[in-house]
């Protein structure tokens, strides 16, 4: 299905400098941050609140979901990494009043208390690394959201794993 490494700083900061705006990327983005905040059980969007945690978007891209998650957490920090230094310079740019950082997700600690890696582990042929990587910053909420059940015949060709039933 793959016909080229998507997983490469080229490849992605080449995506974001072109084809993210002509692509949808925007608007996706901020879609599925509000999506992911819908699906959160209340007694964990309270509990984030009420503690203050800090929030890392570990695959911010450019940062179009910060301001969604600020408008839910306003008291809580929160960050944006990517992998993608393109994708973070135009996240500093559009949106100065959030601190963003170039990071690895198989390299980065993140310190903050929740994370949230959205629409990304199908970008991988074993997600379940990633995952198993982000745990090791021990953050109190790790928040995923993934393609599900997405359609092998209308797989993105950027989706390598197909998450469903059977694997999850």
């Amino acid at each position: 299905m793959q016909q080229t490494n998507i997983n490469t700083l080229e490849y992605w900061n080449q995506k974001f400098g072109k084809s993210w705006d002509e692509n949808g990327g925007k608007t996706q983005t901020m879609f599925f941050s509000s999506l992911i905040l819908m699906a959160l059980p209340q007694k964990i969007t309270d509990e984030i609140r009420e503690k203050q945690y800090s929030i890392g978007d570990v695959s911010c891209g450019e940062g179009d979901g910060l301001p969604i998650l600020h408008a839910e957490f306003p008291a809580n920090q929160i960050v944006g990494y990517d992998f993608s230094e393109a994708a973070i310079l135009r996240a500093r740019q559009d949106y100065p009043e959030f601190p963003f950082k170039t990071a690895n997700l198989f390299e980065e600690k993140y310190p903050e208390k929740v994370l949230i890696c959205s629409n990304t582990m199908e970008h991988f042929d074993e997600p379940w690394n990633v995952l198993e990587r982000l745990t090791e910053s021990k953050p109190n909420y790790i928040i995923i959201a993934v393609p599900w059940e997405e359609p092998e015949e209308e797989m993105q060709e950027e989706h390598v794993y197909r998450f469903d039933e059977n694997n999850v």
